[in-house]
């Protein structure tokens, strides 16, 4: 049975070719939808206007000492796939002391239609 609903790669291929130059991926888990996006059409890779992730730590992993989970969940092959883009890495390090103010706190939460965003540990200052 086929999804009305373009897949990850499919629906990533999609978007950037609609709008050139303005998408901004940022991806919270493996890469593999990139990857496969990548490697189903590379003329996307000139046409992302950037790429954030958030992964890698200079103090240690989430997985181990040393790893942390989309380093160790993406298969190999995509992960040599996903080379061909240029990506900047936010560290869990940065992103597990970000402080919010309240101010933006409620502001993400009316963007989310939610009155807490549960999903991610909040600290306020």
């Amino acid at each position: 049975m086929q999804s009305r609903f373009p897949l990850g790669p499919d629906l990533i291929i999609e978007m950037v070719h609609a709008a050139p130059h303005e998408i901004t991926l940022v991806p919270v888990g493996p890469l593999t939808n990139i990857a496969l996006a990548v490697e189903k059409d590379p003329t996307i890779v000139p046409l992302v206007k950037e790429v954030i992730i958030m992964g890698g730590s200079i103090t240690g992993g989430n997985v181990n000492a040393s790893a942390e989970a989309i380093s160790t969940t993406t298969p190999k092959p995509h992960r040599l796939s996903f080379r061909r883009m240029a990506a900047d890495m936010v560290g869990l390090d940065v992103g597990d002391k970000t402080l919010l103010s309240p101010n933006i706190s409620n502001n993400l939460g009316r963007l989310t239609g939610r009155s807490t965003i549960s999903s991610i540990r909040w600290r306020t200052i």
